[in-house]
């Protein structure tokens, strides 16, 4: 029993966020964002992200994305074949924000 004292166990869970449009989906269940097309896990949440993206997707394809860093990466979901399963057929490359800085002009 004294073996476990001082060595504190830290879990750390990294979300994978994604969205329809401006609302929340849900989180990738991966080690990282996805970057190649197929199937892949997630976990939904409950709200409104999940339930437009479904209705969305009787319609066909939708364009989804998430923020890897500062960089905001585009995908192409056809399809959720089963509970927690998104098929993304395309992934953009990622872009970045515009730099708003003010810009010096003196030298």
């Amino acid at each position: 029993m004294g073996d476990r004292i001082g060595k504190p166990r830290i879990d750390v869970i990294m979300a994978l966020d994604f969205s329809f449009g401006d609302l929340a989906v849900g989180y990738f269940e991966e080690p990282a964002y996805p970057r190649n097309v197929g199937r892949h896990r997630y976990m939904p949440y409950r709200g409104p992200g999940h339930y437009e993206m479904a209705r969305a997707l009787t319609d066909g394809p939708v364009r989804c994305s998430f923020k890897d860093g500062g960089a905001t990466v585009e995908f192409i979901a056809s399809s959720v074949p089963e509970y927690g399963v998104v098929q993304i057929d395309q992934v953009f490359p990622g872009t970045q924000p515009a730099d708003l800085s003010p810009v010096r002009t003196d030298p």
